[in-house]
């Protein structure tokens, strides 16, 4: 981008930015901050339960839960002491390896 149209968006969100300081109060710009907010939290919730409805697979987890109980291994021969792969898999995190892979292969 140019330096003359940066300063062309500067001095425009400057003129935005005074004429909404001059032309509203500190209590409706509160409650515009705040609504934005409640608004990225509610966003947040709905994005984890359409993950957790949609992409999460229970029958997958509980699959690659047994395979380790009975004494399968989907992590390779590499002891890496429960952490799994950069720390993001393995048991103490309940995601093992074989999961991982079958949603991505399911995708």
């Amino acid at each position: 981008m140019s330096p003359r149209m940066e300063q062309v968006f500067y001095n425009c969100h400057l003129k935005v930015s005074n004429f909404v300081l001059v032309n509203t109060s500190d209590r409706l710009r509160s409650l515009v901050e705040h609504a934005v907010l409640g608004l990225a939290v509610c966003a947040f919730v709905l994005v984890t339960l359409c993950h957790r409805t949609f992409v999460h697979r229970d029958d997958v987890a509980s699959l690659a839960r047994q395979l380790n109980d009975a004494g399968g291994t989907c992590t390779g021969n590499v002891d890496d002491g429960g952490y799994g792969l950069l720390g993001l898999f393995g048991q103490q995190h309940g995601v093992s390896m074989y999961s991982f892979i079958v949603q991505l292969a399911s995708t």
